[in-house]
């Protein structure tokens, strides 16, 4: 009988349980909060870290370019990726049909719970490819 009236009370049959209500609701959605933003967080750096890698190999085409130097290029991609917080990973010279490069460069994610929670630690690190060619 008492575990009945504990529920009826939740349920709003006694004084008190507005309250209640108020804080779990509170709760719930302070942790649905935090889970967005940790989502917001995994999309804006999957985007930007493509996006940077792109660059970076656009950078590293443009000094090709210029100089026809392939370590220069490969220093310009690096210190583009550097400049704007990624982790310069590899660096490849494509000779197909045309020159180009391929910049892969990484970063890990700043976030509130998903580092915490093991199904999304692979969400955690972002590693982004971006390819660029002479035309």
């Amino acid at each position: 009988m008492k575990s009945r009236k504990k529920i009826a009370c939740f349920l709003g049959d006694e004084e008190g349980s507005f309250v209640i209500k108020v804080v779990i609701l509170a709760v719930v959605v302070a942790a649905a909060a935090v889970m967005i933003r940790d989502g917001f967080a995994v999309y804006y750096s999957y985007r930007d870290t493509n996006a940077v890698a792109h660059e970076a190999a656009g950078a590293a085409e443009m000094e090709w370019k210029q100089n026809k130097n392939d370590f220069t290029a490969r220093d310009v991609a690096a210190s583009y990726c550097q400049s704007h917080g990624l982790v310069f990973d590899d660096f490849q010279v494509l000779n197909q049909p045309e020159h180009g490069y391929q910049v892969t460069c990484s970063t890990d994610v700043q976030t509130r719970v998903f580092y915490r929670l093991p199904w999304f630690k692979n969400l955690i690190h972002r590693v982004g490819t971006g390819s660029a060619f002479d035309n």
